[in-house]
């Protein structure tokens, strides 16, 4: 009767602790995709706000290609135009602002975790982190554009629109918005690999041998 007694209070045990387990399991995976989630969706908002921040900048470019092509440069027009944008800039640093809390607080996370799962959320951490990075970079180089286009303009205001130094000006923003492009499609393409990851974490793909 006792060792009846004791199997059935060890049994008893086993299955309190496999069951307390698996309901921490399930809410370790269920604070993981909270933090994806927020992650997720701020960085769609930050990628919204890009996106309508480049369609503003399209269309600057093409203000000022008309402006330049001319005898002179109507300096009022153009300075409009580059306050615009930086309107717009001032709206993405925001989004990336609260992105980059919501990335980190996803990073933190996987640091804290143990087992199999580790190693393929701090990949998934890694890309986020990677995509905020290089959005820090493009903001920084679109930033910069609109900062040699203001010294141009402050030259083109003296009359020094076509020398030396007002070209040098608009070739440094050219360069600029090469490198955020450049920085762009980096984070794209770690934003990609991280959903990748992410999806395939939940469904792990398995090859028969």
């Amino acid at each position: 009767m006792r060792s009846g007694r004791f199997f059935s209070l060890i049994l008893s045990l086993i299955l309190i602790v496999t069951a307390s387990s698996m309901t921490a399991g399930c809410l370790a995976d269920s604070d993981h995709d909270i933090l994806w989630d927020a992650a997720d969706e701020a960085i769609t908002a930050h990628r919204n706000s890009l996106d309508s921040y480049l369609l503003v900048y399209t269309i600057g470019v093409d203000l000022w290609n008309i402006e330049l092509s001319g005898e002179t440069v109507n300096t009022r027009t153009l300075r409009t135009q580059v306050q615009r944008e930086e309107a717009f800039i001032r709206e993405l640093e925001a989004k990336h602002l609260a992105m980059t809390r919501h990335v980190s607080a996803f990073s933190d996370y996987t640091m804290q975790m143990e087992g199999s799962r580790k190693e393929w959320a701090e990949e998934v951490a890694w890309d986020l982190r990677l995509y905020d990075e290089e959005m820090w970079t493009a903001q920084v180089a679109l930033k910069g554009r609109l900062g040699s286009m203001h010294q141009y303009l402050d030259l083109a205001d003296q009359g020094a629109y076509a020398s030396a130094e007002a070209m040098m000006y608009l070739e440094n923003a050219n360069e600029l918005s090469g490198d955020a492009a450049g920085a762009i499609a980096r984070a794209d393409a770690a934003y990609a690999r991280a959903a990748s990851r992410y999806a395939e974490g939940h469904f792990p793909k398995i090859h028969l041998v």
